[in-house]
């Protein structure tokens, strides 16, 4: 399916807010990977990272992994500075930025971010259908949240809440109020939203193109559409058990990253599946259902553009039998070898697969060698000076943010006293 929009008017900072498990991980990659590419073409996607998760993250003041639930704060606010400093040295091309945190914020967060980010400031959202989604969103809460809860009674409270935390986790996975959100501060003219396409992964790619002005192909082509594979009941019910253990012992969060997700998962993630795919309970469809109908509807008429086939979200999911992991006793020593041998790896300071981490630093090097020998050929040596220029001028800029704001902070201490 082609994408025939209008590119968004140059020097527009395009901010991409999620939600998670909608191809914003893809998305975040492949831009990474081409950033003297996308320069030569007029979008810079900023910073060294392949996302901006510190620097929205401090923005929202929102603590990362186990601090989350033990009242921590944010990352530094320098991780946000030194990225408005680099939009801010940007004058003449369009900028791609963002992180699926961002999804949460509320109004009073979003017109502080508009405020920063100013009248050029457009936002994009990317969403799945909602029934779909849900399992892909409770995977995400195992892998990157640590979570230790199961997966039938998380559903419920989404779908039949009873007290107010169920309804504030219902709000979360709220579509329409997602978009409303965004569109309430900015106006619905400064909104797009992505529809994801379930036949055609490279939809979301191409429609980045369009509205960033790229090349046909630019994105898509250099995108893998396979191999971010879901886990099965068998894999989600040995990760969230270990999670449990991992939590009960309080296993700092970092070595949790490092041993369990991008070793255990990683490696788990590498290899055949082992079982089913999670699917809601058969009771959870109809009202899944309902609630997609409800959404294709209202964002349909919210007058913020939408991008591919607002019918996707509204497409019923059929009841199929489910596997509840509750169930599984036992899991396939296969199974279990390779998540020991993720661990085990990592443990080492090897990759999941047991190489040496100079070698993939050398991959992703090579890498991006050969992406900036295709600008070269494509416009010469300054797309790969300028990206260097431009993180440097942020740099810089953000260095002066972040000293303006410790003097503001001062002053309001001092006037307090």
């Amino acid at each position: 399916m082609t994408v025939e929009i209008e590119a968004l008017p140059p020097r527009t900072r395009l901010f991409h807010v999620g939600p998670p498990k909608t191809g914003t991980t893809a998305l975040q990659q492949v831009a990474s990977e081409s950033r003297a590419a996308l320069l030569a073409h007029g979008v810079r996607y900023p910073g060294r990272s392949r996302n901006h998760r510190l620097a929205v993250a401090a923005f929202l003041d929102r603590p990362m992994g186990w601090a989350k639930a033990d009242g921590g704060r944010g990352p530094s606010l320098r991780n946000w500075y030194e990225l408005l400093g680099e939009l801010d040295a940007e004058t003449r091309r369009r900028i791609w930025f963002g992180h699926e945190y961002a999804a949460r914020a509320e109004p009073v967060v979003i017109e502080r971010l508009a405020e920063q980010l100013g009248p050029s400031l457009h936002v994009v959202i990317t969403l799945r259908h909602y029934a779909r989604m849900l399992p892909s969103a409770w995977q995400e809460l195992l892998k990157a949240g640590g979570s230790r809860g199961e997966f039938e009674p998380w559903v419920r409270s989404i779908l039949k809440p009873r007290g107010e935390d169920d309804r504030v986790r219902r709000a979360r996975h709220d579509q329409p109020a997602l978009v409303a959100r965004w569109a309430g501060v900015l106006g619905p003219e400064r909104v797009s939203v992505v529809v994801l396409n379930r036949r055609d992964h490279g939809f979301v790619f191409r429609a980045f193109e369009s509205l960033l002005g790229l090349p046909a192909g630019l994105l898509d082509d250099r995108a893998g559409h396979g191999g971010n594979r879901s886990m099965t009941v068998l894999e989600l019910e040995l990760l969230r058990r270990l999670n449990q253990v991992t939590h009960e012992r309080r296993l700092s969060w970092s070595r949790n990253q490092r041993l369990v997700v991008e070793g255990a998962v990683a490696r788990i993630l590498a290899s055949s599946s082992n079982g089913n795919p999670l699917v809601l309970p058969e009771w959870a469809v109809p009202p899944a259902n309902e609630e997609a109908a409800r959404a294709a509807t209202e964002i349909a008429a919210s007058g913020v553009r939408v991008i591919g086939d607002i019918a996707e979200l509204a497409e019923p999911v059929p009841v199929v039998p489910a596997s509840d992991h509750r169930d599984v006793d036992a899991v396939p020593v296969e199974l279990a070898v390779e998540a020991l041998a993720g661990l085990l790896a990592v443990a080492c300071g090897r990759d999941p697969d047991f190489g040496l981490s100079v070698d993939r630093v050398g991959r992703q090097v090579l890498t991006h060698l050969v992406d900036d020998l295709r600008a070269l050929r494509e416009t010469g040596p300054m797309p790969i000076a300028r990206v260097a220029a431009g993180r440097a001028a942020g740099l810089a800029a953000g260095l002066g943010y972040a000293a303006r704001g410790m003097l503001a902070a001062r002053k309001k201490r001092s006037a307090g006293s």
